[in-house]
């Protein structure tokens, strides 16, 4: 039987600029924005572990990873910071490393402290109202894992031309399948105290 490479070629193509996008939107998060009326003057999230929205990371533990008290210290932060109250869930993106940590913790794993469902398939899908999601993209400085909390109202993802892919022959490589996608996206913050950084020292 034979086996079209150029659909699987596609699907990793577009696989990789997915993955592009999951760049820039945490880029966004932590990142500078430029507001005012011409988009000239810079807003920065604040220094790393000192930062007004930062859960530090001895939170919980001398140097230590995602564990139940730097969550509610960073939902406490967005309810602070949003007048106590959130219209929405917040949502939280933790790598495999934080993921078996948050397993390990008793609030996470026994029904005694939790009557929604928290694991689905042996992964950890909600706590404390938090939505997870996995990811191997999180940055890490000085030795922490930052650990992004936000509010979907907090992000914005502009997007000017939308993915296109093209397939077609290259005349001047002997006729080779050619597969070309592009996009043209942006990622920002819509306001400061939307999101909240959580530093874990990573000890991968």
């Amino acid at each position: 039987m034979l086996v079209d490479p150029v659909s699987s070629y596609v699907r990793a193509g577009t696989a990789g600029m997915n993955r592009q996008i999951d760049d820039l939107i945490l880029a966004a998060i932590f990142g500078t924005n430029f507001i005012g009326e011409n988009g000239t003057t810079s807003e920065t999230f604040g220094t790393i572990g000192t930062g007004a929205y930062d859960v530090a990371n001895t939170v919980g533990g001398t140097a230590s990873g995602l564990n139940v008290a730097k969550l509610q210290m960073a939902l406490r932060l967005l309810m602070t910071a949003n007048k106590g109250d959130l219209m929405e869930a917040p949502y939280c993106a933790i790598s495999s490393y934080e993921h078996d940590l948050l397993l390990k913790e008793p609030q996470v794993t026994s029904r005694d402290f939790s009557s929604g469902l928290v694991l689905e398939d042996g992964r950890i899908k909600r706590f404390l109202g938090f939505n997870f999601i996995l990811t191997e993209r999180l940055t890490v400085t000085a030795g922490d894992r930052l650990v992004p909390v936000w509010l979907k109202s907090g992000m914005y993802l502009g997007v000017w031309n939308d993915l296109m892919t093209r397939v077609s022959e290259r005349a001047d490589k002997s006729h080779a399948t050619q597969v070309y996608l592009c996009y043209t996206m942006g990622a920002t913050r819509t306001q400061l105290g939307k999101q909240i950084r959580i530093n874990c020292d990573d000890q991968i």
